[in-house]
């Protein structure tokens, strides 16, 4: 089970579910495990495949979903400070939902804009606050490699990041509301409108990552992951070693 340490990226960690432990154990890794409803069967768990080539899930029919809201509710997470990351790959099915969620009275769904070569990504809202990405986002998730979608809110944006491409809009959500009714694989109250995908580390933090904890996770790091690397520092080490060799060179 994660502790989540302080200083570390797995600090706010409230959710994580790696989908390692088996077919019908979706249990989250920091043992927040109480009343996941879930409708993917053990035939859609796969004991390897997934990230660093452990399990993971998919869904493949228009009823198959996770219902992680009973799980959420005593969790109070704040709407106005928490960071969402699902990986994902082989998607399949336009117009069908990757997950949802709701924030106070206002529901949210992730999915695909429209078929072909130039289909977006949107996060849908029931209010004013529907964001999307740019042109031809879907072909990150759609292949065999894991793509990455981050979900941010830091009480002044909604952010959708998908394999780093950036797409946000002003959101102001009250502070006392919370993150509820998490649905993975389906629209939130439409059961048939899952999306046909693999999925695999789910997490859900009760802060608002930044951007180079974010990178991490699209470079294929896991909530999972303690230590975030400092890019500047293995730059300086780079440019540190290439100054050397020049001189070494010059000398000789």
């Amino acid at each position: 089970m994660i502790n989540p340490q302080p200083g570390s990226l797995q600090e706010g960690l409230a959710f994580y579910w790696d989908f390692n432990n088996g077919s019908t154990d979706y249990k989250t890794a920091t043992g927040m495990n109480a009343s996941i409803n879930t409708g993917i069967g053990a035939a859609n768990q796969h004991a390897t495949g997934g990230i660093d080539d452990s399990g993971y899930i998919s869904s493949n029919s228009g009823s198959s979903r996770i219902d992680f809201y009973n799980t959420l509710s005593g969790a109070g997470i704040k709407a106005n400070s928490f960071t969402i990351s699902l990986k994902v790959s082989a998607l399949t099915a336009d117009y069908r939902n990757m997950l949802g969620f709701t924030l106070g009275s206002e529901t949210f769904d992730l999915q695909t804009t429209n078929s072909g070569a130039g289909n977006k990504i949107a996060l849908y809202s029931s209010g004013s606050h529907t964001i999307q990405t740019g042109n031809d986002t879907n072909s990150a998730l759609k292949g065999a490699d894991w793509g990455n979608i981050v979900i941010t809110s830091d009480g002044t944006n909604l952010t959708l990041y998908i394999n780093g491409i950036k797409a946000s809009i002003a959101f102001t959500p009250d502070e006392s509301t919370t993150l509820s009714n998490f649905q993975l694989s389906s629209k939130w109250g439409d059961s048939g409108r899952a999306a046909d995908a693999n999925y695999d580390d789910l997490a859900i933090w009760n802060r608002t990552l930044n951007e180079q904890e974010i990178n991490h996770l699209v470079s294929g790091g896991t909530a999972g992951d303690l230590i975030v690397p400092e890019p500047t520092t293995a730059t300086l080490s780079l440019l540190g070693l290439s100054v050397l060799m020049v001189r070494r060179r010059r000398i000789g």
